[in-house]
């Protein structure tokens, strides 16, 4: 009842008799919510252009202008995101908590119109930091979720995820990486773009290496490789283990502005909004 006046009426953005409501707006994104009145952080359904039943995400509404679309988030060690392709593919995790939209929902979004990305970072320090790129696709999957990324701002000091510019996704169980020498994703035990990005022995002599890989100030980034060898495969990577390791499997974003270089972060989340 509303105004005194018994009767069905439709709810909040539908419109209609109450017994037969439709859509005022179609949403494609997040950003079309909140331009349509939704204010609010939570689940809702968007319609991204190919999937006209919708699909449920998380918007964030309230902070950052607001109109956001996230596609992941990490906060616990709840969710296992070592996983394949397939689960890459199609989204997994817990929605009300730590997700993985799904790259073929995150292809055909970021494809629809050109967005932007923000990635927000809690280190172990609990400070708190953002990158945004100007903007952000992922490529269709015969292409493997080829990733392109504008220009950087934030205040991570680094623009990290510029390296991984125009490289393909890799889970453990589809090797689409740089390196002719080692599966990254399994090394990494995640899933990124991943690229063949540093061998310490390529880089500086077998005794330095021999010494300084097992006790490396940055080795957190890296993996063994061998007794007196390390490697790694990317300058950030967020998909990793939610455990505090320091042997190339945590989840980074290398930078000296972060504590312990950026190492074992305590929170991520990624989104999209439109530019």
């Amino acid at each position: 009842m509303r105004s005194g006046v018994r009767k069905c009426y439709c709810n909040p953005n539908y419109e209609g008799d109450g017994e037969t409501c439709t859509r005022e707006v179609v949403p494609k994104d997040c950003y079309e919510l909140y331009v349509s009145g939704t204010r609010s952080d939570g689940f809702d359904t968007i319609y991204p252009d190919g999937w006209p039943s919708g699909i449920q995400v998380y918007c964030e509404m309230e902070r950052n202008g607001g109109g956001w679309t996230v596609f992941q988030r990490r906060s616990s060690a709840s969710v296992d995101f070592y996983r394949g392709w397939s689960n890459y593919k199609n989204g997994f995790g817990n929605k009300n908590q730590d997700p993985w939209l799904g790259n073929k929902y995150i292809h055909s979004m970021t494809n629809q119109k050109t967005y932007k990305l923000r990635i927000d970072l809690r280190d172990y320090g609990s400070s708190s930091y953002y990158a945004v790129y100007s903007t952000f696709s992922i490529n269709n999957e015969a292409n493997k979720y080829r990733l392109s990324v504008g220009s950087h701002s934030g205040n991570t000091g680094y623009h990290r995820l510029s390296a991984s510019n125009n490289k393909q996704f890799s889970t453990k169980d589809r090797d689409n990486d740089g390196s002719s020498a080692f599966d990254c994703a399994e090394r990494h035990r995640g899933a990124w773009w991943f690229y063949d990005n540093y061998l310490c022995t390529r880089d500086y002599s077998a005794s330095y290496c021999r010494s300084n890989c097992p006790s490396y100030k940055y080795y957190c980034m890296a993996f063994p490789y061998g007794d007196s060898n390390c490697a790694q495969c990317a300058y950030t990577h967020l998909n990793g283990d939610y455990d505090g390791s320091t042997r190339g499997t945590n989840m980074f974003w290398e930078s000296y502005n972060l504590n312990g270089y950026g190492c074992s972060l305590k929170y991520t989340d990624m989104k999209i909004k439109p530019v």
